[in-house]
């Protein structure tokens, strides 16, 4: 256990930054983790759980060989799952230099959501400026 003095790891300040759809390939290495600390007298800490180039991430404090093969191959699928929904996808989206692991059905409607909070501020940036003018 770390001091409160000493830094904290993003898991710690940010929880996991990934979407629901990946949580069927994070929460079995999460719950092996559990029992392994319980059962072991050792402590695996996970220090970030992420999003990455289109791909899970997991970063923890030190890894078991059962560990590596259960955090490869949920980083392998990830790339093959929506990371919003949990579907099974193709392959991602590759758009802008930016890779999205999503369906094509939630990548719409991010797109769409996006769009629509982007005008809204558009519209709320016009009226500051209008009222400035007074």
């Amino acid at each position: 256990m770390r001091k409160s003095s000493e830094p904290q790891y993003p898991y710690e300040l940010f929880g996991i930054e990934c979407g629901k759809g990946w949580e069927g390939l994070y929460r079995p290495i999460m719950d092996y983790i559990d029992e392994y600390n319980k059962t072991s007298g050792d402590n695996v800490e996970i220090h970030q759980i992420k999003e990455k180039f289109g791909g899970l991430r997991m970063y923890l404090s030190h890894y078991t060989d059962e560990l590596r093969k259960m955090i490869r191959e949920a980083e392998e699928k990830s790339f093959h799952t929506c990371e919003i929904c949990g579907k099974h996808i193709d392959n991602p989206i590759v758009e802008h230099h930016w890779i999205y692991s999503e369906c094509q059905e939630c990548h719409d409607k991010w797109i769409s959501e996006r769009k629509k909070s982007m005008e809204n501020n558009n519209k709320e940036n016009e009226m500051i400026s209008e009222n400035c003018k007074d």
